[in-house]
């Protein structure tokens, strides 16, 4: 009985890594009655981003967010000083850096020959999940500034300098949320064109 379990686990590790090839040498009702049934769904789901093209669009959105992301650092640094204790400004800066990290983890995935599509999954849905969290925290940010509009009406210039500033930073922020957000669709197999 032991014997059995080692082997049918041994040969449940090999399908696994190999996306399924073997599935077919796994006893059937033991397939069937668990989790296991999703390999081959999420093994072609995955295969979508092998296409060459989505791969290059992958690679542009990693390369555009390599390029914005230095400049976006230092002006959210420039937010610590200031009054703006209502939300984590290094929260955006850690959202950013995580967010680059997972979708250089996918884009070194897809280069190896052999890919997992498990892996896969989990890092198109661990890149899902930075986008989440830099967008609710850009919300928060984009209140802020917002209150802040309403506080600076009848003050002097440099205040009036200063919120533009702000704005020209959430502009910026926003373009790179859209950045991030086209790599997630494109992760996940939906046109760019459906999260607008």
């Amino acid at each position: 009985m032991r014997n059995n379990y080692k082997k049918w686990w041994l040969m449940l590790s090999v399908s696994i890594v190999t996306g399924g090839a073997m599935a077919e040498t796994a006893p059937v009702a033991r397939q069937d009655s668990s989790a296991l049934g999703e390999l081959p769904r999420l093994a072609q789901e995955t295969k979508k981003l092998l296409d060459g093209a989505d791969l290059r669009l992958l690679q542009k959105s990693a390369a555009r967010m390599k390029k914005m992301a230095p400049r976006l650092r230092i002006q959210l640094r420039g937010l610590h000083g200031l009054e703006a204790r209502k939300f984590d400004s290094s929260g955006l800066e850690r959202q950013m850096s995580k967010a680059q990290q997972v979708l250089g983890q996918l884009l070194d995935l897809y280069l190896k020959e052999p890919v997992n599509p498990l892996r896969s999954h989990l890092l198109v849905d661990n890149l899902r999940r930075q986008y989440q969290r830099f967008t609710r925290e850009l919300k928060t940010l984009e209140a802020w500034v917002d209150d802040q509009h309403y506080k600076v009406v009848d003050q002097d210039e440099a205040a009036r300098k200063l919120l533009h500033k702000h704005d020209n930073l959430i502009r910026q922020l926003i373009e790179y949320s859209e950045v991030l957000a086209n790599a997630v669709d494109t992760a996940l197999g939906k046109p760019l064109e459906s999260d607008a």
